[in-house]
């Protein structure tokens, strides 16, 4: 798994970055938004833990929620583990609505 991680690191051209430095800085807000968010909205709705669980899925992908699922069961939290997933779920269903009505908009 770590490994894969790191080959998609070196994938990335700095010289690339740097020319879509618009693109990173709006992925960015968006990530910090997620975080801040989850972090006070969702730790005060759902508890704190769910929040820490949470919020890797909804801001990077299969990956997070693959290790906050591993972490969670570790640590004796089934029902956390399994909710890492969910959100993975929720969040990609949840982007192809909006994905599909932008891309009809733009038609």
């Amino acid at each position: 798994m770590y490994l894969l991680i790191t080959h998609m690191g070196t994938l990335l051209s700095v010289r690339e970055l740097m020319s879509q430095w618009r693109t990173v800085t709006i992925a960015m807000l968006g990530i910090l938004g997620i975080i801040a968010l989850t972090m006070t909205i969702g730790s005060a709705i759902f508890g704190y833990e769910t929040a820490v669980i949470a919020t890797p899925p909804l801001t990077g992908g299969i990956v997070a929620a693959i290790v906050m699922s591993e972490a969670a069961g570790n640590l004796g939290l089934e029902n956390l583990a399994v909710l890492a997933i969910y959100y993975l779920c929720y969040a990609r269903i949840r982007r192809i609505s909006v994905d599909s009505n932008y891309v009809k908009e733009r038609r």
